[in-house]
């Protein structure tokens, strides 16, 4: 177990970073040793994140119809 974290969806792993949807589906993110676990991003998610080029991807806000993309730049 890594720390408390609970997630409603399928971790992704980049960097030595785990990035997940909360059970109260927001972004979130914590270091595999459980360690500096923050929120990201506070409209809820609908999907899993994804990261690529110091950038998270997810479907998001799920109470707005259409089920936007939305991306957070982490530097």
């Amino acid at each position: 177990m890594i720390g408390d974290n609970k997630t409603s969806s399928a971790p992704f792993v980049s960097g030595g970073v785990i990035y997940y949807r909360g059970t109260n589906n927001k972004l979130y993110r914590v270091r595999t040793d459980g360690s500096d676990g923050e929120l990201l991003h506070t409209p809820h998610l609908s999907s899993t994140p994804f990261v690529a080029d110091d950038v998270v991807y997810f479907q998001g806000d799920e109470l707005v119809p259409g089920d936007r993309l939305y991306m957070v730049n982490l530097t």
